[in-house]
């Protein structure tokens, strides 16, 4: 995949709306099929939170790589782009919690006996954007790390050259 495209969608959170979509009209679509109504929509949506809980986790420790880092070009990186890496971090933090707390009101309109695709939306569409809020970071936390390693010449002579044309 073109690496300019990547960090394209890692610098716009925005770009997420699309899979947000998707993943909640799949969810839509699921939950209208007959086998639905035999699922424990509750014990799914509390597992849910759960695993959000976990992917929120795993946001917040890329972010906090990121800004704990002292490789000189992330502290470059730092000051030109701050605020817009700022968003980005808040953004995608802000999207977990969303997801988990979407998930955690979903549980008693299920008791109440909403209609079921109405739940279904709500638990893949939180699902979808917590992932790709979680994927995002997991770049940011690979492209941290690296720089890490270059700038302590951890990184062998052979890989450095690779590392300069990307």
């Amino acid at each position: 995949m073109n690496r300019s495209i990547v960090w394209w969608w890692v610098a716009r959170p925005a770009a997420d709306l699309p899979l947000l979509a998707a993943s909640a009209s799949f969810g839509w679509w699921l939950g209208s099929q007959p086998a639905a109504s035999k699922v424990d929509w509750q014990a799914l949506l509390g597992l849910e939170a759960t695993i959000i809980g976990i992917l929120a986790a795993i946001i917040t420790f890329a972010c906090t790589a990121l800004y704990g880092a002292s490789a000189h070009r992330l502290v470059v990186l730092r000051r030109r782009h701050g605020q817009q890496i700022r968003r980005g971090w808040l953004a995608s933090i802000a999207v977990s919690v969303a997801s988990a707390v979407a998930c955690l009101l979903a549980l008693p309109l299920n008791a109440l006996g909403v209609w079921v695709p109405a739940v279904a939306l709500i638990a893949a569409g939180a699902l979808g954007a917590a992932s790709a809020a979680t994927a995002r970071s997991l770049l940011w936390l690979g492209f941290v790390l690296q720089q890490q390693d270059v700038e302590a010449s951890v990184v062998h002579s052979d890989e450095l050259s690779t590392l300069r044309r990307s």
